[in-house]
C-alpha cells in the first residue's frame, strides 16, 4: 500500500500546489488510496473500518500541526544560539562531512565535539519544550 501510494504521489507531483502544505496534499492522496483499497478488499477476512481510517487521517493532521509547532520552536531556539554554535551544528548535520572531518577542521578531538553536540541538543530540546509549553502545544 505504501509503495502504491508513493507511486501515485510521484505521478501526481505536477498537480501539487507549492504554496500549499505537502503533508496535507500527500495525506489526502494516501487517504483516497486507502479508501480505494478498502473498497476492493471488502471480501478479505481482515477489514479496516472506514471510521478507523478517517480517525487515523485526523490524527495525522493533528500531528502535522504539532510538527509545525515543533519546527517553528526549533528555528527560534536555533536563532538564540551563538553564530559559532549554529555553524558547528550546520557543519555536523548538513550531511556533507563526517564528525571526524569537522573535528579536524575545528582543531578539536572527535569526542569533545560529540560532547558539545550532545550539550547543544539538550539545550535545544529544553528550549523547544519550554516554547511549546508556553504556547500550550506540547
Amino acid at each position: 500500500m505504501f509503495q502504491k501510494t508513493s507511486i501515485v504521489l510521484w505521478k501526481k507531483m505536477s498537480e501539487f500546489d507549492r504554496d500549499g502544505s505537502f503533508f496535507h496534499w500527500a495525506c489526502g492522496i494516501a487517504f483516497n488510496e486507502v479508501r480505494n483499497f478498502l473498497t476492493v478488499q471488502r471480501r478479505s477476512r481482515l477489514q479496516f473500518d472506514l471510521e478507523l481510517v478517517e480517525l487515523l487521517a485526523q490524527e495525522a493532521a493533528e500531528e502535522e500541526s504539532l510538527s509545525e509547532s515543533r519546527l517553528e520552536a526549533l528555528r527560534r531556539c536555533l536563532s538564540q544560539l551563538s553564530k559559532r554554535q549554529q555553524a558547528i551544528l550546520q557543519q555536523c548535520y548538513s550531511g556533507t562531512e563526517s564528525i571526524t572531518a569537522v573535528a579536524k577542521q575545528l582543531g578539536r578531538e572527535r569526542t569533545a565535539l560529540y560532547k558539545q553536540l550532545a550539550r547543544l541538543r539538550e539545550k535545544l530540546l529544553a528550549c523547544i519544550q519550554l516554547r511549546l509549553a508556553q504556547e500550550g502545544t506540547s
